[in-house]
């Protein structure tokens, strides 16, 4: 890597030689798992954007110490950033239970609704216990919230107990009569 002796110094300074020089030594790699993940250019750009800003922001917290080599930081916080940025993207912010009201208004997708069908059974054979917590889960709500609503004795056992009614869930919907047929559909 060329890039100058003290890098987060350039960063917070704006020195454009150092910016240019981490632009040139990482912005590949970031570039690369930006697009092996289904992301643009662009998409590649804000994470480093993003990254820079972030080393910014921490070095100039009271008590930073940077205790390995820059790159290796910096790519860190792009790996992170980038599995931030899908996740959110990706992320289904609706309940199991919730109908697709966009079904009436697209072409029917026989297959989504099959699968949709699929879920739905395999989600009423599970305990009323999972379905709210699941549902809960689904909708964004930490899972210290799910053990304060549910009455659970801790956020721990939330987070066990959501990892056993997802298991049970997938069990079920593996067992769903047709199941192997939609999933190569």
């Amino acid at each position: 890597m060329k890039t100058p002796i003290d890098p987060i110094a350039g960063i917070r300074s704006g020195d454009r030689h150092t910016i240019q020089s981490i632009w040139t030594d990482l912005f590949p790699a970031v570039r690369k798992w930006v697009k092996d993940c289904g992301g643009t250019e662009d998409d590649a750009k804000d994470v480093f954007q993003d990254a820079l800003m972030v080393i910014y922001d921490k070095s100039g917290s009271p008590g930073f110490q940077l205790t390995s080599k820059f790159s290796t930081y910096f790519l860190g916080i792009c790996r992170n950033l980038v599995g931030n940025l899908f996740q959110k993207r990706y992320r289904r912010d609706v309940t199991l239970s919730e109908d697709l009201k966009s079904i009436a208004e697209e072409p029917i997708d026989y297959v989504a609704k099959d699968r949709k069908k699929l879920m739905d059974n395999a989600r009423k054979q599970l305990g009323q216990d999972c379905q709210q917590v699941l549902d809960l889960f689904f909708q964004g709500i930490s899972m210290v919230e799910i053990a304060a609503k549910l009455g659970f004795a801790s956020e721990g056992y939330a987070k066990r107990r959501k990892h056993q009614c997802k298991e049970r869930l997938v069990d079920l919907v593996r067992s769903q009569p047709g199941f192997e047929e939609l999933l190569y559909n």
